[in-house]
């Protein structure tokens, strides 16, 4: 019986593996793939950046990690497909599903800003998406890809609830960057800040509670 997933990528057929509804891993291309309720997720190395340390190896990508398996955790960004912005700086233009890039599980479905003048913010909050109902004083994890529109590198600083607030250096390829915080539980404000200094793309907001992000679950309108 081989438990060397990370070389065989399979499972031997008589392991038994289960796991409710959809999830998604990287692959050895650098890519987000989805898969369906039941489908064991071999997972690879992917750029990602995280505040309170490092997710995975965050200098390379496409390197066998092994047989994916961790707890389960609920995205309560409702629509990640489709990042639509609540409240923006007069200094921004959005464009939803641009066809300049790829998102990186292969779509044309992220969200592209172009920003006139510094410090531009954008806000994801209850108006479109983001479920309330659920955030209170508690530590939460907020990731997001992104990748810059130019050939420069973008500083973007993410911020959940004016609790917690991290400034990345954002570069020409897509790469996931996340922060977790104790959220401050003051009324109205539950909401993810962007505040760009130059055009990026974005895409796969995802908040959930916890102490670290875990992998990209995908939305259309619920949480899941």
């Amino acid at each position: 019986l081989d438990f060397n997933f990370a070389a065989t990528k399979k499972l031997d057929s008589r392991i038994s593996y289960h796991r409710s509804g959809r999830a998604s891993y990287h692959n050895e291309f650098g890519k987000v793939v989805l898969v369906g309720a039941d489908a064991p997720r071999f997972d690879h190395t992917f750029p990602e950046y995280w505040d309170e340390g490092t997710l995975g190896d965050s200098n390379s990508r496409g390197e066998s990690k092994g047989l994916l398996i961790e707890e389960s955790r609920t995205n309560i960004y409702k629509n990640n497909h489709n990042l639509t912005t609540a409240n923006d700086h007069g200094g921004i233009t959005q464009t939803l599903n641009t066809t300049e890039t790829t998102a990186p599980d292969g779509t044309f479905t992220a969200t592209k800003f172009d920003v006139t003048g510094g410090d531009q913010w954008v806000r994801f909050d209850n108006n479109n998406g983001l479920d309330n109902s659920t955030i209170n004083a508690d530590t939460f994890s907020t990731s997001i890809y992104m990748k810059t529109v130019g050939t420069s590198n973008v500083n973007v600083a993410l911020d959940f609830g004016d609790a917690g607030n991290k400034t990345f250096s954002v570069g020409q390829e897509w790469k996931r960057y996340a922060i977790s915080n104790v959220h401050n539980d003051y009324g109205s404000f539950r909401f993810v800040d962007l505040v760009l200094q130059g055009d990026i793309y974005i895409w796969g907001l995802q908040v959930e509670k916890g102490a670290f992000p875990t992998s990209y679950i995908p939305t259309n309108g619920t949480a899941v």
